[in-house]
């Protein structure tokens, strides 16, 4: 009897605890990661990322997925370079501890990939990072702007 009993307590805590990560994933505001995958990605390649919504999950693994991805073409009045539906991915735990977000097992949904060669002879498939700006004087603070979580393209 006394082992029903703590196997019933047992199996509570852990519904209490899949209904708790599952109400705290659905209510996540992930606007702050949205921000900074978008001045990463314009950072790292010049070009404008949008998202058109983004949500984080924790349960039953943290991951992320985006809706209406679009890159920026060379030419910024002209089309996308880049759209895609929807976009899923994993996210590593152990980088998180070290304030790194990496990403694995990343599906992409619905691609369309435009590539170009406008009339002055840019290619859209090129990918170079923006200068940095040079120094006036010295009164004036340029530099890299410091995030507190490092996002970073790699593989």
């Amino acid at each position: 009897m006394r082992l029903k009993w703590k196997i019933g307590l047992l199996a509570g805590a852990v519904a209490i605890a899949v209904g708790g990560g599952t109400i705290f994933s659905a209510t996540q505001d992930a606007t702050w990661l949205k921000t900074r995958l978008c001045d990463a990605v314009e950072q790292g390649t010049g070009r404008h990322l949008s998202i058109g919504a983004l949500h984080v999950w924790v349960l039953p693994f943290p991951w992320v997925e985006a809706q209406d991805v679009r890159l920026s073409g060379v030419d910024n009045a002209g089309p996308d370079a880049l759209v895609v539906r929807q976009v899923r991915a994993r996210l590593a735990l152990m980088p998180l501890f070290s304030h790194r977000i990496a990403l694995r097992d990343v599906s992409v949904v619905g691609p369309q990939l435009t590539l170009r060669r406008l009339a002055d002879g840019r290619a859209d498939w090129l990918l170079t990072p923006p200068s940095p700006p040079e120094q006036v004087g010295a009164s004036t603070p340029s530099g890299p702007v410091h995030m507190h979580w490092n996002v970073g393209v790699t593989d």
